[in-house]
């Protein structure tokens, strides 16, 4: 996603303000704060090379402070009269403050920003930035971690075991685990294997979500009706399996407490499978964690499972909101405004989206002769605080294959693989609604059908209780009424539509190696959309970037030539086609 957001952002913002050199005149100073905590930026502004190359470039005194206990810091911060010009925030907090009249509205400004319409889109997500009719927030690119959480495995022993078939569905999955469990693959004469193990409740989704469920409160779309994976027919069936991974004893019981935990029994290299994100132990510095524990072992990675139905890997979030954005404070002089635009204008350049990525061409980073990334060695450690600067979001899947290399080929899978996707951020609640308290409750009964707490013949019940004691009616009335008003659910039905009634056809590809060594083939699908559909790009890309549906889409950019845009990419299509892995 940065080609479709480094130029979903090389098109975010190439405002009316040109780049400038450092002037003699004084630097303007603006201050934002952010909620990106880091150990590692420099105490010193004067050895942050970041903030000094802004300044350099802009002329502008750009100083990004992280506030810790964020919420309450910022609100003290924000009445206590302290001098600011920015932050970053969630849309519930923009809603908040600007209801307050504390934020600067942008509708005025939409000559600086009309790019960021154009690339994404005529009405797209950027209505959530709205408040009252006014639009509050700078859009930020979303971050795509949740693709990342990954089926990681031992290699080491599908080697030992070769008769042992490696899982391709949930059944095989549990047989997997089984065996593994109770056969001592470490050899240290003690049973200590752990079956499965993963990020939380969420880490079940590898179980559930090939079943068509997410055990927990999600908002879905299918058959373009809204639902939720609550309501879902095989809710039963999934809990059922995975009480027998629990009754089997196959379940880390550290896996609903403690994340750092299961990381640490990964590590440890007594786990079957582990359900987690790739970047807690397919880094370089966690491989060599493992290695010292056992030189023999080798984590690698499987694809989705299925189980009567399409392959599914975890879940994804369609955010409406894509995190956390840019707001600007209602108080600032045109001076002011201009210099915050000049510093967002450079951070959408190449220069500057690598800055804030990876440093400073040839002192951090250098580029091979394929265009591809090299980072200089040990200059991670010199860079390991400039995603405080990232205020327009990041591509993760560039950012990843940049700073990452040694898990290119674990991030690449992770993104063209399927994901349960949900819309729950799309839906915005009344101020007393008590969403907290309801969706703790669905976790604790979750988990108690699972343990055998509470039989699971009383699901039935369970949702009742949810209608009567918290409202779960009037919520899923609440969220099809404005998933339906946003045209979600009609958008993607008609895209699914559209596909199947005119096919799509061979595009022959060349294997191409971009930033990163990330590797696309030869061969995949390409679509042609109507203009129609192609209105609702971003939405578009949204929704099947997410891998929904067993297919990823790429989109195409209209930039002259009309070519392929992802992570770097480029590639002559033409106009209007997107490419889908099915």
């Amino acid at each position: 996603m940065k080609k479709l957001i480094s130029l979903l952002l090389v098109a975010v913002m190439v405002l009316s303000f040109g780049l400038v050199n450092a002037s003699a005149e004084e630097p303007v100073t603006i201050i934002c704060y952010t909620n990106d905590n880091t150990n590692n930026a420099p105490t010193d502004l004067k050895d942050d090379f970041v903030y000094q190359t802004i300044l350099a470039r802009t002329g502008v005194d750009f100083r990004v402070v992280y506030l810790d206990e964020y919420d309450t810091s910022l609100a003290a911060r924000l009445m206590g009269g302290d001098d600011w010009h920015m932050f970053l925030c969630d849309a519930d907090q923009m809603r908040t403050y600007a209801a307050q009249d504390m934020l600067l509205p942008l509708s005025s400004y939409t000559d600086m920003l009309n790019t960021i319409y154009g690339s994404y889109g005529e009405d797209t997500n950027i209505s959530a930035l709205y408040y009252d009719g006014e639009m509050y927030a700078i859009p930020a690119a979303k971050a795509i971690s949740d693709y990342y959480l990954m089926l990681l495995v031992r290699n080491d022993w599908n080697e030992k075991y070769p008769d042992l078939k490696v899982p391709t569905t949930v059944d095989e999955l549990y047989d997997y685990c089984h065996f593994l469990a109770n056969n001592d693959p470490d050899g240290n004469g003690i049973k200590d294997t752990i079956g499965f193990t993963g990020w939380g409740i969420n880490g079940l989704s590898a179980i559930t979500a090939p079943y068509d469920v997410v055990l927990g409160n999600y908002v879905i779309i299918r058959d373009g009706k809204v639902t939720n994976s609550l309501l879902q027919p095989r809710m039963v069936e999934a809990l059922e399996m995975c009480k027998k991974f629990f009754d089997e004893g196959l379940l880390d019981p550290d896996m609903f407490s403690s994340n750092s935990q299961v990381k640490a029994h990964v590590i440890a290299c007594n786990t079957a499978v582990a359900a987690m994100p790739w970047s807690n132990i397919l880094k370089a510095a966690y491989v060599a964690q493992y290695k010292e524990v056992n030189p023999e072992a080798d984590y690698t990675w499987i694809g989705a499972l299925s189980q009567g139905g399409d392959p599914c890997y975890g879940v994804a979030k369609y955010d409406k909101y894509a995190g956390d954005h840019a707001v600007i404070n209602a108080d600032v002089t045109d001076k002011e405004l201009e210099a915050i635009f000049k510093v967002l204008e450079y951070m959408c350049t190449e220069e500057g989206m690598m800055l804030v990525y990876a440093g400073v061409e040839n002192e951090h980073w250098t580029r091979n002769e394929d265009g591809s990334i090299a980072l200089v060695p040990g200059a991670d450690k010199l860079t390991n605080y400039t995603h405080m600067y990232q205020l327009l979001g990041r591509n993760d899947a560039f950012y990843l294959q940049v700073k990452f290399p040694e898990a290119s080929e674990a991030t690449a899978f992770g993104l063209a693989t399927p994901r349960y996707i949900y819309y729950n951020t799309s839906v915005v609640l009344p101020d007393d609604f008590n969403l907290a308290d309801m969706e703790n409750y669905v976790k604790t009964q979750m988990l108690a059908f699972i343990k055998g707490e509470r039989p699971i013949s009383e699901y039935e019940t369970f949702v009742q209780e949810l209608n009567d004691n918290y409202a779960f009616a009037d919520y899923m009335k609440l969220a099809t009424e404005q998933l339906v008003e946003q045209g979600l659910a009609a958008l993607l039905d008609a895209v699914l539509a559209h596909v199947e009634e005119n096919g799509a056809f061979q595009h022959d590809i060349a294997s191409v190696s971009v930033y990163g060594g990330f590797q696309i083939g030869a061969g995949k699908r390409v679509a042609q959309l109507p203009d129609d559909l192609r209105a609702h790009a971003y939405q578009i890309i949204q929704l099947f970037l997410l891998g929904a549906h067993g297919f990823l889409l790429l989109s195409q950019q209209d930039r002259g030539v009309g070519q392929l845009v992802l992570l770097g990419l480029q590639i002559g299509l033409g106009d209007g086609k997107f490419v889908f892995f099915l």
